[in-house]
C-alpha cells in the first residue's frame, strides 16, 4: 500500500521538525544546557525571546523525548487537517503558547515543546469535530483517546513541569481551532 503525497509531505515535514530539535538539544547538551537561558522568563524584556526559542530547548534527554512522539503526532495531524496553512497554524500555536506563558507564568525559566504539543493536540481534537470531515473527526478521535491522560499535565503544580505551558497550550489550540474553523484557512 502507498502512502499518498500528503502523508508522505507529512511525515518528511515532521521528522525535520524533531530533527531540529534533537539538533538544538545536542548544541545544548554540548554546551551544558547554556542555551536554556533563552527560555521564556515571564515578564521580562530578557524573556521574550523565550517565546519563539523556548520550545526547542529542553531541560535534559528525558524531557527531549517525552516531547518527540507528541510533537512528531502533532506536526503530522495539522500537516493533513490544514494542508498547505500548516505552518501558519504551527507557527500561531507556538507563538501564542509562548506569549501566554510569558504573560501569565510562575517567574522561572520555562523551557520545552510540551505547551506547544498541548497547543497542537487540543486544535487538531476542537478543529476535527468542528470540521464535519470524516477524516478531521477521525483524527480528532484517535488523538483525544490517545492524549487524554496527559490533561492532568495543566493542573498546577509546584515542580519543575512547566504546568502553565500546558494549559496556556490548551487554551490556544482550542482559541485557534474555534477562531478559523467557521473560515478558510490562510493559504501559502
Amino acid at each position: 500500500m502507498s502512502l499518498g503525497q500528503d502523508t508522505k509531505r507529512a511525515l518528511r515535514g515532521a521528522a525535520i521538525g524533531v530533527a531540529v530539535l534533537w539538533l538544538v538539544h545536542l548544541v545544548n547538551a554540548l554546551t551544558g544546557y547554556e542555551l536554556n537561558r533563552f527560555g521564556i522568563w515571564p515578564r521580562t524584556l530578557a524573556g521574550l525571546p523565550g517565546i519563539g526559542l523556548s520550545p526547542l530547548l529542553h531541560a535534559n534527554l528525558l524531557h527531549l523525548v517525552a516531547n518527540s512522539g507528541p510533537f512528531f503526532v502533532g506536526l503530522v495531524a495539522i500537516r493533513l487537517l490544514a494542508r498547505r496553512s500548516a505552518l501558519p497554524v504551527v507557527a500561531a500555536l507556538w507563538l501564542g503558547t509562548g506569549a501566554l506563558v510569558w504573560l501569565l507564568g510562575r517567574s522561572l525559566i520555562h523551557v520545552g515543546a510540551s505547551g506547544v504539543v498541548y497547543a497542537m493536540l487540543a486544535w487538531i481534537v476542537v478543529r476535527g469535530f468542528r470540521s464535519g470531515d470524516l477524516r478531521g473527526i477521525i483524527l480528532g478521535v484517535v488523538i483525544a483517546v490517545l492524549y487524554l491522560p496527559i490533561l492532568v499535565g495543566v493542573l498546577p503544580s509546584f515542580g519543575p513541569v512547566s504546568w502553565e505551558s500546558h494549559l496556556a497550550g490548551v487554551v490556544v489550540g482550542i482559541l485557534l481551532a474555534l477562531k478559523l474553523s467557521d473560515r478558510r484557512l490562510p493559504r501559502l
